[in-house]
């Protein structure tokens, strides 16, 4: 368990379109020099 605080960097981004629909996914990255688990948002 990490009893330290993380920063994340959150960044959107358009990964498909339908038409004049899109649909976004934000993506999270910590902060700093990795490696570390990736989490996604849909």
């Amino acid at each position: 368990m990490l009893n330290e605080t993380q920063e994340f960097n959150y960044e959107g981004m358009e990964y498909l379109q339908h038409g004049d629909r899109s649909m976004m996914l934000r993506l999270c990255r910590a902060a700093g020099v990795g490696p570390f688990p990736l989490i996604n948002d849909l």
